[in-house]
């Protein structure tokens, strides 16, 4: 199988296809961390806001993180090393401030996970257990 220009890995060849890609790379932000860039070939992972959760198309996972839970933290680190799925985004809302979203979605543990309607309804509910990690959360509501 023959890879495009875009996916084969850089070379020290010189000329136009170097050229073309060191100018596709710079529009890339490298302080930015990767887990959460915002790319057509993955989903993405970022911080909940009210705006933003209602314009983003695709699927939508809220986890309610605490920094309480030990199971919330080793979720983050989880999700922070995986491939989210494209069209896949899961926003990370604090358990401990956002009682509204809690409420509207009949969240009670810390460590849930909801995967969420395109209307804004509850389609599906996890809560973590001692063993769970992205991947759990990706079998049980992706």
């Amino acid at each position: 199988m023959t890879n495009s220009k875009t996916d084969a890995p850089q070379t020290n060849n010189q000329g136009a296809d170097n050229q073309k890609k060191s100018s596709s790379q710079q529009s890339e932000d490298p302080n930015q961390d990767p887990a959460v860039q915002n790319n057509s070939k993955a989903g993405t992972y970022q911080d909940y806001s009210k705006p933003t959760f209602t314009t983003t198309p695709g699927m939508r996972l809220i986890f309610f993180f605490s920094s309480q839970s030990l199971q919330s933290i080793e979720l983050d680190k989880s999700i922070k090393s995986s491939q989210i799925p494209a069209g896949v985004t899961i926003f990370k809302a604090d358990f401990g401030t956002k009682d509204d979203l809690r409420n509207k979605y009949g969240v009670t543990l810390q460590g849930t996970v909801v995967k969420v309607k395109e209307d804004g309804s509850l389609d599906k509910k996890f809560t973590l257990d001692d063993k769970s990690d992205y991947k759990t959360v990706e079998t049980e509501l992706l």
